[in-house]
């Protein structure tokens, strides 16, 4: 039993040590704020106030990547989204979604429905959940689906050269670059990995994940 002691406590010595190179060297520990209504319902279902995150503290984030950006009209707080244009391009935007290579929903692919409170109307809005492939990776997204509308017209966004174009994860309660434009690519940095969530770190579902 003293051996396994022993084991279990170099093991957490080692796992320690180096979270500790990670967090100094490469990586900053980030609390998603619990005070931004508008920004909590725009960052579901990949994040949740209270989440514990490591952003990456040199390199810029690139398409695909959810990024963490300083408010354009709040500097010492942050935005979230996921970076879907670079500088010089184009970001097509047909209501909820966007038009891009290689983008695209997975067949027969979808995850748990979510109900959230509009922070505009106090209303509370249904949100059906899907899995979308964009940029080599998989993450999931969440839209209003309104069977009666009319496809809305695309409307095309140019990507000033130095930029980037965000979009909220939930597309429908949205706070990105529809809302304030682009924004300075030197200003974002890629959100890698969540230590654990809101719920502590009992709740496995929401522990050591990627986030692309």
């Amino acid at each position: 039993m003293s051996s396994l002691l022993r084991v279990l406590a170099w093991l957490a010595v080692i796992a320690g040590a180096a979270f500790a190179i990670v967090y100094f060297a490469y990586a900053d520990v980030w609390t998603v704020p619990s005070d931004d209504p508008r920004m909590l319902v725009s960052v579901e279902p990949t994040l949740r106030g209270g989440d514990i995150l490591l952003v990456d503290r040199h390199a810029r984030a690139t398409v695909g990547n959810l990024a963490r950006c300083v408010d354009p009209d709040e500097p010492r707080r942050w935005v979230v989204g996921r970076v879907v244009g670079g500088g010089g391009s184009s970001v097509n935007i047909t209501g909820q979604g966007f038009s891009s290579p290689g983008a695209r929903e997975v067949s027969d692919s979808s995850c748990a429905s979510m109900r959230l409170v509009n922070p505009g109307s106090g209303d509370e809005v249904e949100l059906v959940c899907r899995n979308v492939e964009f940029a080599g990776a998989t993450y999931q997204t969440l839209k209003k689906v309104d069977e009666t509308s009319r496809s809305p017209q695309a409307e095309e966004h140019h990507v000033p050269s130095g930029k980037v174009f965000l979009m909220s994860d939930d597309r429908y309660l949205h706070l990105d670059s529809r809302d304030y434009g682009s924004l300075p690519e030197g200003s974002c940095r890629h959100i890698l990995f969540r230590l654990w969530g809101s719920d502590g770190f009992s709740d496995g579902s929401r522990r050591f994940n990627l986030l692309w």
